[in-house]
């Protein structure tokens, strides 16, 4: 990521700070007045009831009300002067963090972000992204990031207005420059299984406000609602009937996997598949794996992400005795707005993709194919066309 220099950005936030905090002392000087007043009212219109008691109930029910109204409306407008247009959202890990009460810009730093964002309405209030979002995403949002800011750049995040910032990685020097330019930060880390996606659609609703809570809760009720259906219906599974699966991805000349932390692990387990790398460690980060060990798992099923990994699995001869690929069970995961086996918010249709390569028999009912139309009508609002679904089904070149 690109860095600013440090005196010539942060000199004029601090002149805006300055003005900032002697704007919100003149504030708090009104607000006090504000309720010396208010409370000089009550004190009267009390007063008033006091001697009217004596009349009937009518005249001091009356006053009463009227006093209990001008209270309320005195301390919420004076809520509203001292918030000074700022609310409060809490980060997943606990932390509150404030925001302005009217979200217009918004930069997640991630594509499954962005397009989780998107989703929950907020597509025009990106104001800046990843570049390589897929053609599909700018075929349901096309006003997203219209500027093109990047958010590989602090400057472009800066320049492109955004409000708040969410997402993974970033580190102090990064987050002070944003945090000096006004910008709200919000770091987020964990997201490897169905709950920690949960609570980010949620948190990501929460930010940019209007109908974002509200669809918030009907992706988590959808996305639950998949899981446990494919949990149902495969529940009665034992061990040994169980399909053997294995994430493995190609590139650099390596095959990488990953491990029973990954979310993708979780969405196998759920659909009554057994993830045979479940408690691989690897050298590095990427977890690199040879073609040794991938014999040694054998697994039933392979799935990759992109049709270039796909075809080195098939045709790599040190892997031709692998059961999946023996017996023509290799699989390109789905990409539409963003690839389903990731953390994503199409994430809701892997389980039934996995079941339905599983176990055929038990899921001869269920169409993923109408499932993703659904998907995309329901959440998105856009009615996919057969090509647009075929595109979406053979994944990511």
């Amino acid at each position: 990521m690109l860095l600013l220099s440090g005196y010539e950005q942060t000199l004029p936030c601090k002149i805006e700070n300055i003005k900032f905090r002697k704007v919100r002392i003149v504030m708090k000087r009104k607000s006090m007045l504000r309720r010396a007043a208010a409370l000089l009212l009550i004190m009267c219109l009390l007063s008033v009831a006091g001697c009217s008691s004596q009349k009937g109930n009518g005249i001091q029910t009356e006053v009463s009300s009227v006093s209990k109204e001008t209270e309320t409306a005195a301390l919420t407008e004076s809520s509203k002067e001292e918030n000074g247009g700022i609310r409060t959202v809490i980060n997943i890990d606990g932390t509150k963090v404030e925001i302005p009460a009217e979200v217009t810009g918004v930069a997640p730093t991630i594509g499954a972000f962005a397009h989780i964002t998107a989703m929950l309405g907020g597509s025009e209030q990106i104001a800046a992204s990843i570049k390589d979002l897929s053609p599909i995403f700018y075929s349901v949002w096309p006003k997203t990031n219209p500027d093109g800011h990047d958010t590989s750049s602090m400057e472009d995040i800066i320049a492109s207005g955004a409000q708040v910032v969410y997402g993974p990685n970033f580190t102090d020097e990064q987050r002070g420059q944003l945090e000096a330019a006004g910008i709200a930060v919000l770091q987020i880390n964990a997201f490897s299984n169905a709950e920690e996606m949960k609570s980010i659609v949620t948190l990501i609703g929460d930010i940019l406000g209007n109908d974002g809570p509200e669809r918030a809760k009907a992706f988590n009720a959808y996305y639950d609602s998949n899981i446990e259906y494919v949990k149902t219906m495969t529940k009665d599974l034992d061990e040994n009937q169980k399909v053997r699966v294995l994430n493995l991805r190609y590139g650099g000349d390596n095959y990488t996997t990953v491990n029973g932390k990954d979310i993708s692990a979780f969405y196998v387990e759920a659909a009554g598949g057994s993830f045979v790398s479940g408690d691989y460690q690897g050298t590095g980060g990427a977890m690199t794996v040879n073609a040794e060990q991938i014999i040694e798992w054998d697994p039933d099923v392979i799935f990759t992400m992109g049709r270039s990994a796909h075809d080195q699995i098939v045709n790599d001869p040190a892997l031709a005795s692998v059961s999946a690929v023996a017996n023509g069970n290799v699989f390109t995961e789905p990409s539409g707005t963003y690839p389903w086996s990731v953390r994503s918010a199409e994430g809701a249709l892997m389980p039934l993709f996995l079941a339905k390569i599983m176990y055929p028999d038990i899921f001869k009912d269920l169409s993923v194919e109408d499932k993703t139309r659904e998907f995309y009508k329901d959440m998105y609002g856009y009615s996919l066309s057969d090509e647009e679904v075929k595109t979406i089904m053979a994944g990511r070149e």
